[in-house]
Order: structure tokens, then sequence, then C-alpha cells
């Protein structure tokens, strides 16, 4: 039987490339011959051995490609048409969902980690969580949707209102765009990252300011830890400004510590956004590409599809995003 190429991670830090059986487009569902996937922190600390995944697995889920077969009650139409994966498959039925809030679904499966991946020639999934691309869409603007939904979401929970002052703790791929999506919003940030060359590429995508470090700085109406680290989540609070929010993004998995009387007496809000609620925050994602957003801006290097294992030990080293580029499904 004719099977497909993928790059696999077997154990922490082995990626073997592996022939595997060919994808198949079940009951509303598609297959994605993969053009590009990028590389997201959730990839880096599966990879490392810092978050349980079962092994051996197919990892990447910030991929798009086009649409090469359909399975029974999906439009054959989409056959040949580029398409932006949303890797976060939700049940639509539980509590959580049946209220809006997809991104905490019970029941919710993530391909690359609960399920195969896009670091592969192709692939399958639901046909409702494939996009169709914005027309005109560089390679680097789709690898950018999916994180980009995640920022998007961030914004909608934090509600910063009008000429509030705004801080992101951060400037990795997410801390970066929110940068932009800020910007274009017309809320321009501060930026602070311990990273010089971080800082550069923060201010420009929109930054209004950028820092080493948060002290000094004057209080913030709405803060975005997007470090993901205890020390960030600290930082976070100690820079909200009475009655703010601070809204933690990055995923931090180490205790922090705070005095709660300090935070009580401000007044202040926490805020956890995790991904994004399924379609709005994805919906709003392709919107703003189509209009005119550039979130490929933060992409700085690009890698060939033989060298997955390189990218993900790579993507801490540098700036900006990373992505692997599958041309025609080999590379």
């Amino acid at each position: 039987m004719v099977g497909i190429k993928a790059a696999v991670l077997v154990a922490p830090e082995e990626i073997r490339t592996e022939e595997r059986p060919e994808p198949e487009a079940g009951p509303g569902e598609v297959v994605v011959q993969v053009e590009g996937v990028g590389v997201c922190g959730s990839d880096v600390a599966v990879y490392r051995g810092d978050r349980a995944a079962r092994l051996p697995v197919v990892q990447g889920h910030e991929a798009f490609g086009r649409v090469v077969a359909v399975g029974p009650g999906v439009d054959p139409a989409l056959v040949s048409r580029r398409v932006v994966v949303e890797p976060n498959i939700v049940c639509l039925d539980c509590e959580s969902c049946r209220s809006g809030r997809t991104s905490v679904c019970a029941r919710k499966r993530v391909l690359s980690i609960d399920a195969p991946g896009f670091f592969a020639e192709r692939a399958s999934l639901p046909a409702e969580f494939a996009w169709v691309a914005p027309e005109g869409a560089s390679e680097e603007d789709l690898v950018t949707v999916e994180p980009l939904a995640v920022a998007v979401a961030a914004l909608r929970r934090a509600d910063p209102p009008p000429g509030a002052r705004v801080l992101v703790l951060g400037a990795g791929s997410q801390g970066l765009l929110l940068t932009l999506l800020l910007a274009a919003t017309g809320r321009r940030p501060v930026v602070v990252d311990p990273r010089p060359e971080a800082l550069a590429l923060a201010e420009a995508v929109g930054a209004a300011e950028a820092a080493a470090d948060p002290r000094g700085l004057a209080p913030f109406d709405v803060v975005f830890e997007a470090a993901g680290s205890a020390r960030a989540v600290e930082a976070a609070i100690e820079a909200t400004a009475p009655g703010g929010r601070a809204v933690l993004v990055g995923l931090a998995g180490e205790p922090a510590s705070f005095v709660p009387l300090r935070f009580v007496r401000k007044g202040m809000e926490l805020v956890g956004s995790i991904i994004y609620d399924h379609p709005r925050d994805f919906r709003q994602a392709i919107a703003l590409v189509e209009g005119g957003l550039k979130p490929g801006r933060i992409v700085t290097r690009r890698y060939g599809f033989g060298e997955v294992g390189r990218a993900l030990a790579e993507a801490k080293a540098g700036v900006g995003k990373a992505w692997v580029s599958i041309p025609n499904g080999r590379g």
C-alpha cells in the first residue's frame, strides 16, 4: 500500500522520518496535502519531554495546505482549495461548548498531541475545522493564522477600554502577534522582553515602547503575560493598575507567588486565556488576514521537511516565528 512520509517524535528530542498509512477522508472529513506548519511552543514542550503526550506522535498543528479528498457529506468543491487548519477539535456538545466556551471543552482533541498532527505529507481532519484560506495571503501569513486566533481570543477576553495603557510581557511569537493585533486596533502597547533582538521586532510590528524590565514603568490598565513563566506572572500582577486586568496567555508550568492582600486591594482581575473559542475567534483571524493584516511579519526562519527535528531544537534560540515548508507534500 502506498503510504506517506511523516516526521515522528518517537522519544524526547528524537525525530524519525517514517512511512505511515495514507490518510482517508471519513464522513465529514477532508484530507489535506500539507504545505507548511508553524513551530509552536507547545510542540517544543512535547519534543523536549516537558509536556506529556502519547508517543510516538506526529507533531505540528499550525498548518495549511490543499484539500485533496473529501469524505461523505462534504462539499466536493473543497477539493484543490487551500485551507488553514484549526487543530483543536471540540465536541460542540458538552456544557462548555454549548455555552460558547469551546476552549475548555472537556472532550477536545488536539491534533499533534491527542491525534496525529501535520509534520507529514498529508493528514485528515473534520471539514468544519479546515478554513478556506484568504486569497492572496502569503505562506508566512497562512502559517500564523492559528496563533493569531489565540491573540484574537486574548484581546477579546481582555477587552481594554479606549485609551487604556497596555503592557505585553514577552516578545515570543504570541507576544509579537498580540503586539501586532493591538497596534492594528489602535492600541500600541509597551512590550517587555530581556532580548534586544526580540524588542526590535516588537517595535517593528507596532510596539509604542520596548523595555528589558517592567520595573519602573507606570501601572497598566491591561497586562498580557505571554512569556510563560512564573516570574512573568508575578510581574504581570505587579504591573497591573488598580481596577485593571491581567490576562495570562503563556503556559507557565511552575508555581507563582504573590501576596493575595495586595491583589485584592487593587480590585484587579486575573484572566486565563487558553487558545480560542470555535468558531468565532478563528473566523475573526481569517477575516483580519483577508482585510490586510499580515501576521507573517513575525516569521523569521524557514526549515525544510527533513529539518523538523532541527526546527524544534532551535525554536527557543531565535526570535520570531519558525515554520517548516513541505512543498508538494515533500521537501
